[in-house]
Parts: structure tokens; C-alpha cells; sequence
């Protein structure tokens, strides 16, 4: 069957853009590609990565002609040249980790717990799930969800995860690493606010007279404009989107034996001009220079899924530009821009397809086994080219190798400045540090006055006596501090610690009602060791909500305590606060439940429940006996006026 005319039209200049992409990103094409992560168990112990200017890190992943992980290879099987001259290894080590494939969910939701460690495996993925401002309402929204939440639920028991906005509208409802899936789903389901379409094009001077001068027909929309062309509004020519990946990319900069990877759900990244002698065109490619480099620093894949789906070639893809701007229609030249990115750090570029989500599984399949690799980094020289050639090969003739092609040289002009104090540098390290156990429980409750609060118990193991230095850390959804960080020194006598498995301490901050990131660092008083662990709170607004109930706080033998596993027939105290607004004067009632893992009630009963003080705070303290039976077991205390349900939730053990 003969082409087209339309048909060769759209092949020449599909070639031709090709062309010209190719030369404006020779940069980049010469950078080459940065690696995925695949590979799997040859050494016993992982070495612990520091960043630092002695050596790069690179993640690589091997997949044979299936696109499988190849897995047993050692570090003798892998070749690695510099600059093409050989380089021997400074650390190795190969990651399989657990099978992360979903399960049947089990009858009970899963329940985060509510007391946090910094007992994180060194190894595992790091993934921060990209919500972007170019999806657009609709199915997309929905198809955008659902690719994010087929990530979360592929997230294995040593994965962390995160979630960005770039819109500038709903950062607030960002999320930070966590491994609490609750967290992560909601965060995803704020996405409420879609990209904004290109307006309808005005009628031609034929079709007004045809017309006689009536308005035209209203005509649905497909198109969104093309953010490298946004010259209005908050996101000027799109440089909000590759300002904040750049951000994002710095932020996970450092040595760690985890694949990390950022999986970026949208339609649009500003990283190309239609018009290379445009205003936005100045301001683009610098953007997007800076933001290869920082994935390359950062040793990040890159992943786009195009909530899209698959779109027939309408108008959209006609030649819209005078010949000799990069355009053979806006579909067209947007899905080569989401490709862009993934090419160069070796992920996969997931467009035009009516299942976006479903490309989800081979990503996290991909990555389930991976190989960490370090070379001692060279000096940054004056006056010569800081980037630096690397090729990792392997000896398999059926493999692929995915990982990084460049560096930087180490500038040591660039080192930040050294934290304060040891617990400052704790505090402000991407994931928890574990020189000695941590651990910590966010109990969101109201002082007498009826003020918001939050209780936070620490607790260390008891070889940890002596003088400590304490900072708590308080963070909002744009992860902006919310005030000074609260500081300590803590004289623990060894009386203190004597006989018990750990020293606990309370202190109280006073965020605004909001959801926040609360980080707390240790130190030893000599600074030579060092802990930090991360947990999330909400501070309710009473006033606002009418009826909100405060977090438990669990007491043994009349003492709160970090502790969750208890033996059969143990007896412990839940101790809770439910707070009315004063316009509240619906009774209240107030239950609490036993549950076991598989949502059967063990134990039930009503709590009296009356208006005992003036601020409308009730204070209310259950006891709960351990059920006979080893396993997993929730207490959950519901309050209800009638018109709003309140819940909060604690999983225990039975040993």
C-alpha cells in the first residue's frame, strides 16, 4: 500500500528532529548512560559507603537477552575503565534482595508502627515517586495514581520510598522517605489538580464569515501546552519541573549501597525548545545541564511513565513551526523529551500506552538484584575537564551492563560545610545513622490549656550511658523547618540504665496543627558516635475538625515504653485524649477493639466517655490484656459524636 504524503511527511521530519535532538544533546549523548542496578550475592557483608572524595560509587545492573537480572558474578568478572585505562575496584558488593512481588492482601490493612528504628538494612531500593504538574485531569489523573500506587505496592520490606509534587500548589502534600505505605498511598491520592489545556485555537477569517458573526462551537480540548513554552503563571518556560528534580537529585547525592532510582509520572519536562533561538530556549539548556549533572553525582535512574495513554495523531501532531525549529508536532516532540532522561541514566521511558502502570512490574523487576561498585575518584585539576569516562563490562557475552558512563572529579572547593556538632551532622544525613541503636515514638496529644502538642520518646540501648547531645528536628510537607530544632544534653547516670535494655527519655514541641517529619539525632558528649531516626506525626486542629482524638502512648507496669512485643497473658496500659471543640456538645462515644491479624475482634469494650474539663480534652487510660495466642495482634480506639469517626491504631506482638 502506497504512503501517505502526510505519512512521509511525518517520517522526514521524525528523522530529522532525531537529528537535531542528537546534536543539541551531544552533551549528554556523550556523557552516555547511567546505570539501573541488577545483580546478586557474592559477598557476605556489605561494605558501608560514605560520601566523600576518595572514591565514586556506581549501582550497576546485568540482564540477560530476557532482560533478566543476572545474578552470582563476583567482582573478578567485572572490567572497569577510566578514561579508556583500567581501574581496580576499591568496594564491591552484590545485592539480591527479598522477593518483592505483590501478595494477596491480607484481610487486616497493614498498620505502620508506631514506633520508629534506625535499624535500616544498608541495602534495598530508594525510590522517590515524581508527581508532576503536567498531568492532566481526567483519566490521566486516575491512570497517574494507579502507575503510583502499582510502585508502592511493589516496594520490598527493605525499601524506602518518597513522593514530590512539582506543582507548586500541592507540595504541601509531598511525603519523605518512609517504608510506611499508609503514608506514601496518601500522599498520592492528594493529586487533585490537573494541568491546565491549551486554549481553543481562535477561529480562521473563513469560518467567522461562514458564521455570520456567531460565537463558535465550543470544541473539546486534548492538548496541554508544552511547558518549555509556559510564559506565564508560576513555572516560567517549565524551569520549576528540572529546578526541582536538580534539588531532588542533590538531596540523594552520597555514597549508599541502595538503587536509587526516581520514577517520574507526567506528560512534560522543559528539556528541549521547539525553538532553539527562543527566550526560554537561554534558559533550558543550562537547566538541563545541571540536572544531568546532578543525576550523575547522584548515581540516580531516571523513570518516566506517561499517564497519557495512547492517543491517535490528530491535530496535535501536524506540523505546526516555520521549518527550522525542532517541531513535527507537539505529541511527537513531547514523548521524544520524556525519553530523554531515561536514555541517559540507562532507565525506561514508559509512553503511549493505554497500560501505563503495568510497565511497573519489569522496573522493580529489573532492579530486584544489582551490583554496588566503587574506584578511587580522581582530583579536580585547574583548567581540565572534571568529567571523566567510565565503561563497566562484564565477561558474559550475553549480558547487558546498565550503569553510568561519567563522574565528576572530586573539587574539594566544593565540600559543604562541616556540621556543628556530631548530632547536627546526624540530623541532616538523607537516611537514619546507626552507630548505636534508636528508637522513637510520636504521640500527637493536648496540654491542659488545650494547646496541640507532640510527645516524643527516645530511647537508646543501655551501653549508651553517659553525656548525650540531643537535637529534635521539625519539618513540614515542603520538608521547610518549622522553627529551631529543639536541643539537649542529656547526664545519664549508669544507675539509670542498669538491668534494662535501653534508656528512655520525653521531651514535648510545639509545631502548628499540620503533618510533619520529625528527625531526632543523638550523639556520645565526645562526638565519636553518632545515631538519628526519622518518624512522621499529624498535629490535629481541634477547632477545624470538631472531634479528633489524640496518639496512644502504651504503658508497662504503669510507665510508658517503646516496647510493642509482650508475652501471652502481659497486661499494659493504653493512655489517650479525646478533645471536642467547644461548639461540640454531641455525645461522645468511645471503643476500643483487640483485633488479630486477621481483623477477627479478640477483646471489645465501650470506654466511659464524659466532658470532664473546661478546654473539652477527656483524658482516658484502657487496660489490655495480651491475648493466650503467639502472633500479631492491632488495638484500635474509635470515638464517634455521631456525625465524625475517629481512629487511631497500634500493632503488637505476642511473643
Amino acid at each position: 500500500m502506497p504512503w501517505h504524503p502526510l505519512q512521509l511527511m511525518r517520517i522526514i521530519f521524525v528523522v530529522l528532529v532525531c537529528v537535531l535532538v542528537v546534536v543539541g544533546m551531544r552533551r549528554i549523548v556523550v556523557l552516555g548512560l547511567v546505570g539501573s542496578s541488577i545483580v546478586a550475592a557474592a559477598q557476605q557483608e556489605l561494605p558501608r559507603f560514605r560520601s566523600g572524595v576518595d572514591v565514586v560509587q556506581f549501582t550497576v545492573t546485568v540482564l540477560d537477552k530476557e532482560r533478566r537480572p543476572v545474578t552470582g558474578l563476583t567482582a573478578t568478572d567485572f572490567d572497569v575503565l577510566v578514561d579508556g585505562k583500567p581501574r581496580p575496584l576499591a568496594a564491591f558488593a552484590a545485592v539480591t534482595l527479598p522477593d518483592d512481588r505483590p501478595v494477596v492482601a491480607a484481610p487486616v490493612p497493614f498498620v505502620a508502627p508506631d514506633v520508629q528504628t534506625n535499624r535500616l538494612p544498608p541495602e534495598g531500593r530508594l525510590v522517590v515517586i515524581v508527581m508532576d504538574r503536567s498531568i492532566k485531569d481526567g483519566e490521566p489523573m486516575r491512570a497517574a495514581r494507579a502507575i503510583a500506587n502499582a510502585a508502592i505496592d511493589r516496594l520490598g520490606p527493605v525499601d524506602v520510598a518518597g513522593v514530590v509534587y512539582t506543582a507548586s500548589a500541592l507540595r504541601m502534600y509531598s511525603q519523605g522517605l518512609t517504608t510506611d505505605r499508609a503514608r506514601l498511598r496518601a500522599a498520592v491520592s492528594q493529586t487533585t489538580v490537573g494541568a491546565v489545556e491549551e486554549p481553543p485555537p481562535p477561529p480562521s477569517l473563513a469560518a467567522f464569515v461562514e458564521s455570520r458573526g456567531a460565537p463558535p462551537k465550543p470544541q473539546a480540548q486534548s492538548r496541554v501546552q508544552l511547558a518549555s513554552e509556559e510564559l506565564s503563571g508560576a513555572c516560567k518556560c517549565g524551569l520549576c519541573v528540572p529546578d526541582t528534580l536538580t534539588a531532588l537529585a542533590k538531596t540523594l547525592s552520597g555514597g549508599m549501597a541502595r538503587q536509587k532510582s526516581i520514577l517520574f509520572v507526567g506528560s512534560d519536562i522543559a528539556l528541549t525548545s521547539r525553538d532553539p533561538t527562543s527566550y526560554c530556549a537561554a534558559y533550558i539548556y543550562p537547566a538541563r545541564d545541571r540536572l544531568s549533572r546532578a543525576l550523575d553525582e547522584a548515581n540516580i535512574t531516571f523513570h518516566v511513565v506517561d499517564p497519557r495513554g495512547l492517543e491517535a495523531l490528530g491535530d496535535t501532531a501536524e506540523l505546526e513551526a516555520p521549518i527550522g525549529h525542532i517541531d513535527m508536532g507537539t505529541d511527537i516532540l513531547r514523548k521524544m523529551i520524556l525519553e530523554i532522561l531515561p536514555d541517559y541514566t540507562g532507565g525506561r521511558a514508559v509512553t503511549n500506552s493505554n497500560k501505563p502502570a503495568a510497565a511497573i512490574g519489569p522496573i522493580f523487576d529489573e532492579s530486584r538484584s544489582y551490583y554496588v561498585l566503587a574506584v578511587g575518584r580522581d582530583p579536580a585539576v585547574a583548567g581540565v575537564e572534571d568529567r571523566h569516562q567510565i565503561k563497566i563490562a562484564v565477561k558474559r557475552s550475553d549480558a547487558t551492563v546498565r550503569a553510568r558512563r561519567v563522574y565528576f572529579a572530586a573539587d574539594p572547593k566544593a565540600d559543604r560545610k562541616p556540621a556543628p556538632s556530631a548530632a547536627a551532622a546526624a540530623l541532616g544525613e538523607l537516611l537514619p545513622r546507626a552507630d548505636f541503636s534508636l528508637q522513637m515514638n510520636l504521640v500527637p496529644q493536648f496540654a491542659q490549656d488545650g494547646s496541640a502538642e507532640v510527645r516524643v520518646l527516645l530511647g537508646v540501648e543501655s551501653a549508651v550511658a553517659g553525656k548525650l547531645d540531643v537535637l529534635i528536628g521539625t519539618f513540614d510537607r515542603t520538608f521547610k523547618a518549622a522553627g529551631p530544632p529543639v536541643k539537649q544534653r542529656l547526664d545519664v547516670p549508669a544507675s539509670a540504665v542498669a538491668g534494662t535494655a535501653a534508656f528512655q527519655w520525653t521531651s514535648v514541641i510545639k509545631p502548628p496543627p499540620g503533618d510533619y517529619e520529625v528527625r531526632a539525632a543523638v550523639a556520645t558528649a565526645d562526638g565519636t558516635r553518632a545515631a538519628s531516626v526519622i518518624g512522621y506525626t499529624d498535629v490535629p486542629d481541634v477547632q477545624k475538625e470538631g472531634l479528633v482524638l489524640s496518639g496512644i502512648v502504651v504503658k508497662s507496669a504503669g510507665v510508658p515504653t517503646l516496647r510493642r512485643a509482650f508475652a501471652a497473658g502481659a497486661t499494659i496500659a493504653l493512655t489517650f485524649q479525646v478533645a471536642r471543640a467547644k461548639s461540640n456538645v454531641s455525645r461522645v462515644t468511645v471503643h476500643c477493639v483487640l483485633s488479630d491479624e486477621l481483623g477477627q475482634a479478640v477483646t471489645s469494650a465501650e470506654v466511659p466517655s464524659e466532658r470532664a474539663s473546661a478546654t473539652g480534652v477527656d483524658e482516658h487510660e484502657v487496660t489490655v490484656r495480651m491475648p493466650p495466642a503467639a502472633g500479631r495482634y492491632v488495638a484500635r480506639i474509635e470515638t464517634n459524636d455521631g456525625r465524625r469517626s475517629v481512629r487511631r491504631e497500634v500493632p503488637f506482638t505476642v511473643r
